[in-house]
Formats: structure tokens, C-alpha cells, sequence
């Protein structure tokens, strides 16, 4: 199923603050994205990025500018 906007809003949120914990939202992203969307590298890669803002979303532009990333296990 390809991923669409209306799909993002099932998904946690990551934006990178000292409170949230990276390996938890990874967890929980993975097992709801990977129902939603199968565990495509692209549309992993595609919904994930709609499920960070703020300084995570920076980290990921910034990431991607220096060195894409292509993969699922990159990211």
C-alpha cells in the first residue's frame, strides 16, 4: 500500500526533544509502519520523514544533505 498523508497521522511523532526517547519511537514506528505500508524501504523512509518535525526533522535534512539516505537500516 503506498503511503499517503491520511496514513501519517496514524503514526507516532519524533521532534528530537530531551524527553522522548529515539529508540522507542523507532520501535513503535516500525511495528505500525510495517502494517501500514509493508516494510518497504521507500515508504518506510517516505512516512517516516512526515513523522519527525522540529529539531529531528533538521537532523534528517541535514543527514540527507551530507550523505542520503537510501535504506531503512541507514536511517
Amino acid at each position: 500500500m503506498p503511503f499517503t498523508m491520511s496514513l501519517a497521522k496514524l503514526l507516532p511523532n519524533f521532534s528530537g526533544k530531551e524527553c522522548e526517547m529515539p529508540t522507542k519511537f523507532i520501535t513503535e514506528f516500525e511495528i505500525l509502519a510495517s502494517d501500514l505500508v509493508g516494510n518497504s524501504d521507500e515508504y518506510l523512509l517516505r512516512a517516516v520523514q512526515q513523522s519527525l518535525s522540529e529539531t529531528a526533522l533538521t537532523w534528517y535534512i541535514q543527514t540527507q544533505q551530507e550523505q542520503s539516505v537510501n535504506s531503512w537500516t541507514q536511517f
